[in-house]
């Protein structure tokens, strides 16, 4: 890990820790140091020591020895480097360890096609048509037997093309055997 260090005020040090177990309270976890710092300068500090462990998290902690009066740190310039492993995977989010255009659900109903948005916020496109949770051009039953090819139509209505029958093409035969009242033979 690259970094660049400014110190100002006091002769105090920072020691640079990592931890597996951190939770959310830094004083909860068991932190190891990596070495410490105590001048201004450009430093390499070395990870090596952390092959092989998961999910590691690092800190620096400013230790004060009260005799010779407070320091003020400057961090900058940090850089991880290296040659990543290849069983170690990379997420554009990786709090949520998720990429960008992932599938997702945003938890609203009123969306469809939700994915993970470049700010790794999750998010859905909105129906047209969000009471029927349906979009223009949507097939949908119109309840009409009349009709077919029934889809959602601008006005967010479900209607179909109604069924035509050329009287041509159309040939009713009827059979009269005489046991129906009122019949003739």
């Amino acid at each position: 890990m690259l970094f660049e260090l400014a110190e100002s005020f006091g002769a105090t040090t920072l020691d640079l820790q990592y931890t597996t177990s951190y939770a959310g309270d830094p004083a909860a976890a068991a932190w190891s140091s990596l070495g410490t710092y105590d001048a201004a300068g450009s430093f390499n500090a070395d990870l090596a020591s952390l092959n092989g462990l998961s999910e590691v998290y690092l800190g620096f902690q400013y230790a004060d020895d009260g005799a010779d009066g407070y320091s003020g740190f400057t961090l900058s310039s940090i850089a991880l480097t290296g040659d990543c492993p290849a069983d170690v995977t990379v997420f554009d989010c990786p709090t949520e360890m998720v990429n960008f255009g992932d599938s997702c659900d945003d938890a609203d109903a009123t969306t469809f096609d939700d994915v993970i948005q470049g700010d790794c916020s999750c998010a859905g496109t909105a129906f047209d048509c969000v009471i029927a949770l349906a979009n223009f051009g949507d097939s949908c039953d119109d309840g009409n037997v009349m009709t077919n090819n029934d889809i959602i139509q601008n006005d967010c209505s479900c209607a179909g093309t109604p069924l035509t029958f050329l009287t041509n093409d159309l040939v009713i035969t009827a059979a009269f055997d005489g046991s129906l009242s009122g019949g003739t033979s």
